[in-house]
C-alpha cells in the first residue's frame, strides 16, 4: 500500500490518479473531501474524528495491499492538532497498527490553489515541517516529492521504480 500525504494542495489527488492509472493499482481518494461535500465547509472537532474513522473504515474495507491511499489518518491527526490542538485518541490508536509499502510526502513546491475546503494557503510550508517530524516519529519509510507538472510525477515514480516502495 502507498500512502500519499502532505499538505493542501500539493497534488496529492492528482498523483494518486496519475499513479493509478500508470501502476494499475487502485486508488482510494480523500475521504475527508467527501464528507465536507456532504455535510459543508464549516466542521468541528469531532467531525475530523468521523472522517478519520470512515476513512479507515473504507481502507479495512478494501483490504487490498495494492491501494494508492490519497491521505490517510496522518492527514487527519495533524489537521485536528494544528486546528484544535489535539486529536483523538482512536486516530492515534489506528494510526499504530498503520503500515505502508512506503510514503510519498508531496514537498508544497506548487502554487496553491483556491478550493472550497481548502483553508491553509500561507501554511503550507510550516505544516509540511510537522509532516516531516512526525515521520521520523513514526518511523515511517517516506520520499518526499517535489517538483512541477510532470516532474512531480516523474519523480514519484522515480521513487516507485527504484524498488523504494
Amino acid at each position: 500500500m502507498i500512502l500519499i500525504t502532505g499538505p493542501e494542495s500539493t497534488g496529492k489527488s492528482t498523483l494518486a490518479q496519475q499513479l493509478s492509472e500508470h501502476t494499475g493499482r487502485e486508488w482510494m481518494p480523500e475521504y475527508g473531501r467527501t464528507y465536507l461535500e456532504e455535510h459543508g465547509p464549516h466542521y468541528t472537532y469531532d467531525d475530523i474524528e468521523i472522517m478519520a474513522l470512515r476513512h479507515a473504515e473504507q481502507v479495512l474495507a478494501a483490504r487490498d495491499n495494492e491501494l494508492i491511499l490519497d491521505t490517510y489518518l496522518l492527514n487527519y491527526k495533524i489537521w485536528s492538532e494544528y486546528r484544535y490542538d489535539k486529536v483523538s485518541p482512536e486516530i492515534i490508536r489506528l494510526m499504530s497498527e498503520c503500515s505502508f509499502d512506503h510514503v510519498l510526502l508531496m514537498r508544497p513546491d506548487v502554487p496553491w490553489e483556491y478550493g472550497p475546503y481548502r483553508e491553509n494557503p500561507d501554511d503550507r510550508g510550516v505544516l509540511f515541517d510537522i509532516y516531516v517530524k512526525e515521520m521520523a516519529v513514526l518511523g515511517w519509510a517516506y520520499t518526499i516529492v517535489d517538483g512541477i507538472g510532470d516532474e512531480r510525477f516523474e519523480n514519484a515514480l522515480e521513487a516507485i521504480n527504484n524498488g523504494s516502495l
